[in-house]
């Protein structure tokens, strides 16, 4: 089976294998650490607290997540338009 590439914005292009494993990675990274407070305020559509939103900026900063359009050298993910 040949596998084939999804055009995207731009010109960029990304095969169904790579996204499904993009989302999986992302699934995976929320899985481990979004606290639980946090995944259930946000389920609940309740507001976090200061301290909630800057512990969850912290963990995605920690990822380099915090700035997604931003290359890898300049901090952030290095992510294709895709993936942002």
């Amino acid at each position: 089976m040949e596998i084939q590439p999804i055009s995207g914005a731009i010109g960029a292009e990304i095969t169904e294998v790579d996204l499904k494993q993009f989302r999986a990675d992302i699934r995976a990274f929320l899985q481990s650490n979004l606290p639980e407070m946090i995944r259930r305020k946000t389920a609940a559509g309740i507001e976090l607290s200061e301290a909630e939103y800057r512990a969850w900026m912290k963990i995605l900063s920690d990822q380099g997540w915090i700035a997604v359009n931003w290359s890898k050298k300049d901090g952030g993910p290095g992510w294709s338009l895709w993936e942002r």
